[in-house]
């Protein structure tokens, strides 16, 4: 094979490798925003049924039930409060981010973590963020693009912050999905 036409497989070869290298951390990059944005989501049905269970825990105490049943779901309980905890903790990290962390944390704030009894809209959000003094004027496409970096940045804080191989990261990752099959049923 001619020298020219060597280096011409090469090339193709090297430029190949390097669009499957990219288009694998994009599709690492999709799931990790795919995964945060169900956990989001999910986020205020997972307190209020930790709320639910730790209430039915005190009634069963207060009735001295100790069946083995309720010991596994003890277990459940401590596991979901852990849950929260961390993404309490790594929503906090995100507001310690330079450049936009505080926007990004008061954008998830207010969209997923609020405890008001009902989901503000996204012109709330903006109207907030501006009478906050975070930025002046906003349009929606800037609005939607800060959102999708901020989950982006706190999936990464948050995902990062566990071990892929773990037992606590592989049960908080089924129990994300679990809850999204419930809502379609």
């Amino acid at each position: 094979m001619p020298p020219e036409k060597e280096q011409a497989v090469l090339v193709q070869q090297t430029t190949q490798k390097k669009e499957s290298n990219k288009k694998k951390s994009k599709d690492k990059k999709d799931k990790l925003f795919h995964d945060t944005k169900k956990f989001l989501q999910s986020y205020r049905r997972l307190e209020l049924s930790l709320k639910y269970s730790k209430a039915m825990q005190t009634k069963r105490l207060a009735a001295n039930d100790m069946s083995f049943e309720w010991e596994l779901r003890d277990d459940e309980i401590e596991f979901n409060d852990m849950v929260l905890q961390e993404a309490i903790s790594a929503l906090h990290c995100l507001k310690q981010m330079p450049e936009m962390g505080r926007v990004w944390y008061h954008l998830l704030q207010m969209k997923y973590f609020d405890v008001r009894p009902y989901k503000m809209s996204d012109d709330a959000i903006i109207t907030a963020l501006q009478e906050a003094g975070l930025f002046s004027d906003i349009s929606k496409t800037t609005f939607y693009r800060y959102q999708k970096s901020a989950i982006r940045m706190y999936g990464e804080i948050l995902w990062g912050s566990l071990d892929k191989n773990s037992s606590v990261y592989k049960k908080f990752v089924k129990m994300i999905h679990s809850h999204d099959l419930e809502k379609q049923i």
